[in-house]
């Protein structure tokens, strides 16, 4: 959950090492602000939308939430090994 008045400045995912893709889910969107900001890209909230993408390569924010609760699912994924 957001509050209001928090945001994430611009980064890269750097967690681990290892992972290939990140997304987001929204799961709401009765809230003002917290877009996910991308260079030169804003995508707007969308209760189900589905944002993926890799968090490694791409630099990426959330906007300053205005006013309301901002709830999304956040997932970081790696490739699995093929077993033989």
């Amino acid at each position: 959950m957001w509050e209001p008045g928090t945001q994430m400045p611009f980064h890269i995912d750097t967690g681990k090492e290892d992972t290939t893709l990140a997304s987001i889910i929204y799961l709401n969107d009765d809230y003002f602000g917290g877009d996910t900001l991308f260079d030169d890209i804003s995508v707007s909230p969308r209760r189900g939308r589905g944002l993926f993408f890799d968090g490694m390569f791409y630099r990426h924010a959330v906007g300053r939430i205005e006013t309301g609760k901002r709830y999304v699912i956040a997932t970081w994924y790696k490739a699995c090994e093929k077993k033989t």
